[in-house]
């Protein structure tokens, strides 16, 4: 399937068989290691760096603007243990 016009937070939940809601919950309903290799199977220069902000401030509810998709790609996946 392609992933045209979805979201980083989209690709997850269909990756993770899960709503987008249950992404707030990473350390407490779903194994962060199947997260972190989900993310992982997303190329950090898919989505701009404003889309992986968005996806930081939803999943970990932190501010983030980070200029480059790399860094805020591996923040995401530093921040989730990986």
């Amino acid at each position: 399937m392609e992933n045209f016009n979805k979201s980083v937070l989209d690709i997850l939940a269909q990756e993770l068989d899960c709503y987008v809601s249950d992404l707030r919950q990473v350390n407490t309903k779903y194994n962060k290691t199947k997260i972190c290799a989900a993310i992982k199977g997303i190329p950090a220069l898919q989505f701009p760096a404003s889309e992986w902000n968005v996806t930081i401030n939803y999943m970990l509810e932190e501010d983030a603007d980070y200029q480059n998709s790399e860094e805020a790609r591996d923040y995401l996946l530093k921040s989730l243990g990986a």
